[in-house]
């Protein structure tokens, strides 16, 4: 009987998606009493959502093999549900914005949220070509199709005569 063995990406995931920024919420929430509250209970709630997602694909993912389209798939999911976390932990808006006592204060995130657009593109690119890299090749790693690299046909002459 095969029992349920989490993997290290998804305990890796639980840490970093829901166990600490969850204790960092609530840190938060009770050494400012004065902060509303209800915010991060919804930025909690929406974290914890997201991140058991981000759990749930992790340790899917690694029942396929790289080369698959399915693990391809997963992969490019982990992505976009990571992208949805950030989003998640500013708020849902481009900028933070927070009541204290009578204080109105704004942090703008956009450039954090974009920032974070690019390097999701630049991963989502390096799981296209590790899927295509993989795809051509075999279990042993031998090329399955004989491809010359330069695209030059290889005459056999001997240019000496």
């Amino acid at each position: 009987m095969r029992v349920f063995q989490p993997t290290r990406k998804a305990l890796f995931a639980l840490f970093v998606y829901i166990i600490i920024p969850s204790y960092a919420i609530l840190l938060t929430m009770f050494n400012y009493p004065d902060l509303s509250k209800s915010r991060f209970i919804e930025i909690m709630k929406w974290i914890i959502l997201i991140g058991v997602v981000l759990i749930i694909i992790s340790q899917v993912q690694v029942r396929y093999e790289r080369g698959s389209i399915k693990r391809y798939l997963m992969n490019v999911a982990y992505v976009v549900a990571s992208l949805l976390w950030l989003l998640a932990l500013f708020g849902g808006k481009p900028y933070i914005q927070q009541y204290w006592g009578e204080y109105e204060f704004r942090i703008v995130v956009w450039k954090i949220l974009l920032i974070a657009l690019a390097v999701a593109a630049l991963n989502v690119l390096y799981f296209t070509l590790e899927y295509a890299v993989y795809r051509s090749t075999d279990a042993a790693g031998v090329v399955k199709k004989s491809v010359n690299p330069r695209g030059v046909r290889l005459l056999r002459t001997n240019p000496l005569k």
